[in-house]
């Protein structure tokens, strides 16, 4: 039998090599010339004139009649993966709108990086910050909407404003202790966003923070935390539950308005101001626990949180807003504090569940439709210092039958009672004494 040679032992190898690793090899090889672009070494500033869209062959195949033809092609012959040499020291604007960028490779000698710098990048799915940093600039990475993973490097100071606004597809993002400052709407309208880590050094929560980040199921507020700003979570749809932290003392207008998913709320002691529309329309809210230092429930606080059932608001409140309770159909328990002055326009409106209600012998005013279409409200007891009863504050209580007036003092206060408060109620006209 005659011996093989090593061609006929190495054929089967050569065979092999030609018909897979070959073509491998040679994708790879188009790929890298096709789709990658490395910025030119010795390059220390990479502007919007460095970065190249497209390849000798690429910018040959956009110049053909057929490709003109048929634009869908055109983001296909650009340049995706973007590396940037050792030795570079800034970004300015270069990736800008870029539409075809996939991943840029950022070295560590970067320390700058100018504002909007990837913005309108919506096929942007990865890019390392440089370890050198301290800020994220305005709007840095503002509509990457492919963009679902991000981690800040530790050494960054500042998030700029908008910074993350409109990353549609971002899940998560983790901001290391370093960061002191983030801007307002930093993450607003992260449609997909289901976590955020937020390091203990923060101090502000800020305006629009994470407003309409649809997917947020929760958060962990830090302690040392004095301030949640404006809309911070307007429209987390998702968002169950929130812990507010003791170091709090001021929460912005319409800070959780429309979390629907929303069930319980503390607010703590050392909270002094809870701006209008705060939890307005937190359709799953069943309980509100307000611990204290604040003298007022603003317009709006919970209107429209249909599934809340009892709500204890703490000494120190002198004035219930407009509609501040108004549209809560569930609202069986409500404890009003001594103290308290003034229950204003709709405050109650709409309360079909509530059945009885005490109020504090220091109530002075009782403003239009304050209790409008209170169904279930069969009792109440108008108190010694009362000067104030206006058009429909009692209007369509059906159940409504008794009304009780505490005699007022020889020297007590004059009290006006309109002649429709108590219009479409069950309460018989002569209950309901003259005006003094």
């Amino acid at each position: 039998m005659p011996r093989e040679s090593l061609i006929d032992r190495i054929r089967p190898f050569i065979f092999v090599f030609l018909l897979v690793f070959l073509p491998i090899a040679l994708f790879h090889a188009f790929t890298d010339y096709m789709y990658v672009y490395r910025v030119p070494a010795g390059t220390t500033v990479v502007d919007r004139s460095m970065v190249k869209s497209h390849s000798r062959l690429g910018e040959y195949l956009a110049g053909l009649k057929w490709t003109k033809e048929h634009p869908w092609i055109e983001p296909y012959l650009g340049y995706r993966h973007y590396i940037i040499p050792d030795g570079a020291t800034e970004l300015r604007s270069a990736f800008q709108w870029n539409l075809n960028v996939v991943s840029v490779t950022i070295p560590d000698s970067v320390t700058k990086i100018s504002r909007m710098g990837f913005r309108g990048c919506k096929k942007l799915e990865s890019v390392t910050l440089p370890s050198g940093i301290t800020e994220i600039p305005e709007q840095l990475f503002w509509e990457c909407e492919a963009l679902r993973f991000f981690r800040i490097p530790d050494g960054v100071k500042t998030i700029g404003l908008g910074a993350f606004q409109d990353c549609f597809k971002l899940r998560k993002i983790v901001i290391p202790d370093s960061v002191e400052t983030i801007a307002p709407g930093a993450f607003g309208h992260c449609l997909e966003l289901r976590e955020i880590v937020l390091p203990d050094s923060l101090k502000e929560i800020p305006d629009y923070m994470c407003a309409d980040c649809a997917n947020l199921t929760g958060i962990r507020i830090p302690d040392g935390v004095t301030a949640i700003g404006r809309e911070a979570f307007l429209r987390c749809l998702s968002l169950r539950e929130i812990a507010i932290p003791d170091s709090v003392s001021k929460i912005g207008d319409r800070a959780f308005d429309r979390c629907e998913s929303l069930e319980r709320v503390r607010i703590p002691s050392g909270v002094t101001a809870i701006g209008s529309d705060a939890f307005k329309q937190c359709a799953a809210l069943r309980e509100a626990e307000i611990l204290g230092g604040i003298d007022r429930i603003d317009v709006r606080t919970f209107m429209g949180c249909s599934s809340l059932k009892k709500a204890v608001i703490p000494a120190g409140v002198k004035r219930i807003w407009d509609e501040a309770f108004s549209g809560c159909a569930a609202l069986e328990e409500i404890a009003l504090p001594d103290g308290l002055l003034s229950i204003d326009h709709e405050a109650f409106s709409g309360c079909e569940a509530l059945e009885k209600i005490d109020f504090p012998a220091t109530l002075e005013t009782i403003e239009s439709f304050a209790f409008y279409h209170c169904t279930s409200l069969k009792k109440v007891v108008i108190p010694p210092a009362m000067k104030e009863i206006h058009y429909g504050a009692f209007s369509d209580c059906s159940a409504l039958s008794d009304v009780e007036f505490t005699p007022p003092s020889a020297d007590g206060p004059k009290m006006y009672i309109d002649s429709h408060a108590f219009m479409r109620t069950a309460v018989p006209p002569e209950k309901i004494p003259k005006s003094r």
